[in-house]
């Protein structure tokens, strides 16, 4: 995984979902500091963060990690 690849993926699918970044820290259970993390190509995350973080922005987990697949909303 990209971490500059995943990030961009991160930011599009977050703003095409039209929430914050505290809203997806919750709703993904993760912390800020981590959404900004990885939202800045700082880190990447662990496959299990990238399947909450897909669920909550309701996209492919492939296409968030890989850039596979589709990015429409599931």
């Amino acid at each position: 995984m990209s971490s500059a690849g995943f990030s961009d993926r991160l930011a599009k699918a977050r703003e095409s979902a039209g929430i914050s970044m505290q809203s997806l820290a919750d709703a993904s259970k993760t912390s800020i500091a981590s959404i900004k993390l990885w939202l800045a190509g700082r880190a990447e995350p662990k496959i299990g963060s990238v399947e909450k973080l897909a669920a909550a922005l309701r996209v492919d987990p492939r296409w968030l990690a890989y850039g596979e697949a589709r990015a429409e909303l599931l």
